[in-house]
């Protein structure tokens, strides 16, 4: 079996196989397809409750501060 690889976006979860291999596949009786997705870096909007509290944080009375949390001793 020979292989082809190549990188393309998905449109409406359509892959389309570019002009280059149409000729490699269609005579073929069988293909096997591997896909492997690419995450999306997930992207906070900077007008978003979780940026703003980035921005400015809230400090709470009682509560520990990273340094402490992380320089205690269980």
């Amino acid at each position: 079996m020979e292989s082809v690889e190549f990188q393309v976006i998905v449109k409406n979860g359509i892959i389309e196989i570019p002009q280059a291999y149409h000729e490699d596949v269609q005579d073929a009786d069988f293909v096997k397809v591997v896909v492997m997705k690419k995450a999306r870096k997930k992207r906070i909007s900077p007008n978003s409750f979780f940026a703003e509290l980035a921005r400015n944080p809230v400090e709470v009375e009682g509560f520990l501060t990273r340094e402490e949390v992380h320089a205690r001793k269980l």
